[in-house]
């Protein structure tokens, strides 16, 4: 889960947030994440909501969430 979230983060940073935010929902749905990757992903889940109008991050993290990780393209 751990490099989810920095391939979120990469994501996010080149410009790609509505995948940033697909990919992020999936470590918050996993009860095996540590601690500190949860924090770092509600850090920048945070960061997104302020990037993308509301409809879109709720989408993408929607369809996130519902996406096993081998399918997150």
């Amino acid at each position: 889960m751990e490099c989810l979230a920095a391939i979120a983060g990469l994501l996010a940073d080149a410009g790609a947030s509505e995948r940033a935010a697909a990919v992020l929902a999936l470590p918050l749905e996993i009860p095996a994440t540590y601690r500190e990757v949860r924090d770092e992903v509600r850090k920048l889940a945070q960061r997104l909501q302020t990037e993308l109008p509301a409809e879109k991050f709720a989408r993408a993290w929607a369809q996130g969430k519902h996406r096993p990780p081998n399918v997150m393209g």
